[in-house]
């Protein structure tokens, strides 16, 4: 009796491990930990990258693979930004980068209230009011914001992709 109940304690203790394991990489692309948590911050710090410590492309795609923890600006409160601020340029020149569409939420949210709303009006009071010239020069030139407005470089063409037609 003794013998069949370890048995049974063994084969539960094995099946309730079983849909634990895997990799915090598995995880997180899973969904069922964070980046900011404990398991991926506690143990790799904020300036660890998808690549340092899983060696896969990122869920996101390859142009997100070297993108620090911090750099993501996702866990302000675990790692604030060292001022470095997202790779906007980095990730929107990267040959794998894919669109997954227009972000006006990400305008407004990245005080850019000057640019709230869709990408073509932000492209219209660019026109008017900064003196860029057309969608062409928006969309071509990492730098086109003026730097009153705050916005780092390729910061319009990583909320705008769909509109200027970068990673599609």
């Amino acid at each position: 009796m003794k013998f069949c109940s370890l048995v049974v304690l063994s084969s539960m203790t094995s099946v309730v491990s079983f849909g634990d394991v895997g990799t915090v990489c598995e995880r997180v692309g899973r969904g069922e930990v964070s980046t900011c948590g404990s398991e991926w911050v506690g143990t790799y710090g904020c300036d660890s990258s998808w690549m340092d410590v899983c060696g896969t492309d990122h869920p996101s795609g390859p142009a997100y693979n070297h993108v620090t923890v911090a750099q993501s600006q996702l866990c302000q409160t675990e790692c604030p930004d060292d001022g470095g601020g997202f790779p906007y340029e980095q990730i929107v020149s990267h040959s794998d980068f894919v669109c997954g569409g227009d972000d006006p939420s990400r305008m407004m949210s990245d005080s850019q209230g000057a640019l709230s709303g869709t990408c073509e009006d932000a492209i219209y009071t660019m026109e008017t009011e900064w003196g860029v010239n057309g969608m062409h020069a928006a969309c071509s030139d990492p730098g086109a914001l003026p730097s009153e407005t705050g916005a780092p470089r390729g910061w319009f063409q990583f909320v705008c992709c769909q509109t200027c037609g970068v990673g599609i």
